[in-house]
């Protein structure tokens, strides 16, 4: 079963476009042949905490002869790139001015390439908290457009200016949309138990595993369809046809899996147990198949603990989970983390070794002392990470423990993997994958409760997720 949910709270629309798709862009502008501006995927070249932009060329006249410029100072045009939800700052979104409102993206998965159209003014990138600037102010006056692009979540604005006059932009003006009523949006497709009232209180008796939808929801994404799971919490009896429950039937669907941007698949999304053997049964073998062409075509990809056979299967290469391909105590390969007993499980303490996650989450108070993150809800057994390759990036890592032969008794594993974000470039391809060990812990949520550090990562890395990639050729 299948549902498009969009939901009431949808805020107010600002110049709104129809549709979605992917086009581009990110950060780190750097010059590309011909009348486009190519713009580097990551958020990492976005503005410092200074506020001053990477770009040797941050006002961009782009592919066009340059105006007079403005003076140097007292003209520049700024403002705040926010999250759905007007609440919380994008780093590494574009802001840029046209002369004409950007072609509507394509439908369905494809390419993103990091590029500008040839007909822009002035552009720049937003830093950890969200700011961006035109730094050396616009060189014309008249009525153009400003468009807010993060992946394929884009705004656009008509925007009416006055040569060389400094200006500061309301946020509420280049918010990211959260549904097509807002503008751009990727079409989401998202393997959730819950239902909408779930969402909005603690889960004590109906607790929806790893309920990412809640966090989508909350971060202002309201628009996304829903499938059911292959296991619902309640469910005691493993499904090993993945292939017939209704999300991994849509996973054994090509063509219906190619009308998604970005997929989420938590844990128990495939089962709670031997998700990595049931893929490698007809006919399930299909999924994989699919999924793996999906990535190479686009696609976006969030697992995350059981549902982890999906990337072990799919693309194996971005990473090496524990326990290889033989059955550890009747588990999964893979499923050998250590935590505790429900409903509490275990805390670990992780740290983040990647640099702007770090700064954006140190900017929201979600770190404590020497920038360590604690990470909650880690219920025996978990699905664990051995190593990655250097392709792979370590977005956070913590000191863990596994499960040894000894019932009950874990050994220590050492520093490992948590969360994990790789990009599938083989043979031409252009997808990004995000994966982590630890779920969402929506037992104590509310509409009003502020972000837990580990969904305060996962609000960023769906932004990340979405980031275009340069391709090659």
């Amino acid at each position: 079963m299948m549902k498009r949910w969009l939901f009431a709270d949808v805020r107010s629309t600002v110049g709104a476009l129809s549709t979605a798709s992917l086009l581009l862009v990110a950060c780190g502008p750097e010059r590309a042949t011909g009348d486009v501006v190519t713009i580097d995927a990551r958020s990492d070249g976005a503005m410092d905490a200074t506020g001053d932009l990477s770009s040797p060329d941050a006002s961009g006249d782009v592919g066009r002869e340059a105006a007079a410029p403005c003076p140097v100072s007292g003209v520049e045009v700024s403002g705040t790139i926010l999250a759905p939800n007007g609440e919380d700052p994008i780093a590494g979104a574009v802001v840029y001015l046209a002369r004409t409102r950007p072609t509507p993206q394509a439908a369905g998965v494809g390419c993103d390439r990091c590029e500008l159209p040839p007909d822009v003014l002035a552009y720049s990138v937003s830093d950890a908290q969200g700011r961006w600037a035109f730094v050396r102010g616009v060189n014309e006056s008249g009525s153009f457009f400003l468009v807010v692009q993060k992946g394929r979540f884009r705004r656009v604005v008509p925007f009416d200016v006055t040569a060389c006059a400094a200006r500061t932009v309301p946020p509420e003006t280049t918010k990211l949309p959260g549904s097509r009523m807002e503008g751009e949006i990727p079409r989401i497709l998202v393997a959730s138990g819950a239902t909408a009232d779930q969402m909005d209180r603690p889960a004590t008796g109906d607790w929806t595993y790893d309920d990412i939808a809640r966090v989508l929801r909350r971060i202002g994404i309201t628009e996304f369809d829903r499938s059911d799971p292959c296991r619902r919490a309640g469910n005691t009896t493993d499904i090993t046809q993945v292939a017939n429950c209704p999300f991994g039937g849509i996973l054994a669907n090509a063509a219906t899996l190619n009308n998604y941007n970005v997929v989420v698949a938590g844990c128990g999304a495939l089962g709670f147990n031997h998700s990595w053997q049931v893929l490698d049964h007809a006919p399930n073998r299909v999924i994989p198949m699919n999924v793996r062409d999906w990535l190479r075509r686009g696609g976006r990809l969030y697992t995350s603990d059981t549902a982890y056979g999906l990337l072990a299967r799919s693309v194996p290469q971005v990473a090496t989970f524990a326990g290889g391909t033989t059955l550890t105590m009747g588990r999964d390969p893979a499923n050998v983390g250590f935590g505790a007993s429900p409903p509490n499980g275990r805390m670990y303490t992780g740290s983040v070794p990647d640099v702007p996650l770090r700064t954006w989450l140190m900017d929201r108070g979600s770190l404590g002392a020497g920038g360590s993150i604690n990470l909650t809800g880690f219920i025996s057994p978990w699905v664990a990470i051995d190593t990655v390759p250097m392709t792979t990036r370590t977005v956070v890592d913590a000191e863990v423990e596994w499960f040894s032969s000894v019932p009950n008794m874990p050994m220590p594993a050492g520093r490992r993997p948590l969360t994990i974000s790789a990009d599938v470039t083989e043979g031409g391809g252009c997808g990004r994958i995000v994966f982590s060990s630890y779920e969402v812990d929506n037992r104590t949520a509310s509409p009003t409760a502020p972000l837990t550090p580990q969904e305060r990562v996962l609000e960023y890395m769906i932004f990340e997720l979405g980031g275009c990639l340069q391709t090659p050729g």
